[in-house]
């Protein structure tokens, strides 16, 4: 079994699925979708395509609770993610992100890791949409970025994106 999917596995010890039938989805999606105990809604990303797999790479972990750490996305990867997706409510996220993250992020591995995914989905528009919400100022209030990891970043909506597990934290 895919080691990433066994750990989205392990992850319903401590959520519940979001879906009566959350494995047949994550298998047929590659996206488990699941809800802590808060009530916060967690989407695991089954990487399979190389950019995935380097996104697990570039992954830092988030301490939730005592004893268990999430592994998030980088900012960026959360970007080429949802630019990709392309649903608006992606977009409406990718703003926030850029309005969070500011200067701070890399652009030029968001679009090594972008333009080849559009270029595949043949959506030349959505690098245009993307690049406007990058250069776009943002409000003078802004809140600079800092160094926790994303999922405590994540638009107002509180979703949180995982890109590749969680694990139990030893306590020793």
């Amino acid at each position: 079994m895919n080691p990433i999917f066994a750990a989205a596995l392990e992850m319903q010890e401590f959520c519940e699925g979001r879906l009566s039938d959350a494995r047949e989805f994550a298998l047929r999606n590659r996206v488990v979708l699941l809800r802590s105990a808060l009530g916060v809604p967690i989407d695991v990303a089954l990487g399979a395509m190389p950019f995935e797999e380097r996104a697990v790479v570039r992954a830092s972990t988030f301490s939730v609770q005592s004893g268990v750490e999430l592994t998030t996305c980088s900012a960026e990867d959360l970007i080429v993610f949802k630019a990709f997706a392309g649903r608006e409510k992606d977009w409406l996220d990718i703003e926030g992100i850029a309005v969070r993250q500011g200067d701070q992020l890399d652009q030029t591995l968001i679009w090594a890791e972008l333009a080849p995914l559009l270029e595949l989905k043949e959506a030349p528009e959505d690098a245009t949409r993307l690049r406007a919400l990058l250069t776009a100022p943002g409000p003078e209030s802004a809140p600079t970025a800092d160094s926790r990891p994303l999922t405590s970043l994540t638009p107002s909506r509180g979703r949180v994106i995982v890109a590749a597990s969680m694990e139990p934290v030893s306590s020793g």
